[in-house]
């Protein structure tokens, strides 16, 4: 991995642990990721705020899916060890680590049950 790259996957974490951290509809969350690691192009930081807003959306998707389907009171638990929830959000969301797709579907889950 190129430093490019690492510096791109930091970029993306520091994104994802914003949206957990934060309500997603915080709209100071693209001026806070700045903040929080300078050094960045626009476009980049536009960008990965986009794909990672992408991913949360798309699990409390999932997430919503899957309480339609299943009884009141049924549970999941996290991690999904069993990749029930993960592959799809690979599938929509590629190039995440396993644990960005946890908490993306965590915040899912809080914010689709509660």
């Amino acid at each position: 991995m190129n430093e490019t790259e690492a510096d791109e996957q930091t970029l993306q974490r520091e994104a994802v642990e914003l949206f957990t951290k934060k309500s997603r509809l915080d709209k100071n969350l693209l001026p806070k990721l700045k903040e929080h690691i300078p050094g960045f192009s626009d476009a980049q930081y536009v960008s990965t705020y986009s794909r990672v807003e992408a991913l949360f959306d798309k699990a409390c998707k999932v997430v919503f899916n899957w309480t339609t389907e299943n009884p009141p009171g049924a549970t999941f638990n996290l991690p999904d060890t069993e990749r029930i929830f993960v592959n799809e959000l690979d599938k929509h969301c590629p190039g995440f680590t396993e644990e960005d797709y946890n908490a993306a579907l965590a915040y899912g889950f809080e914010m689709t049950i509660f």
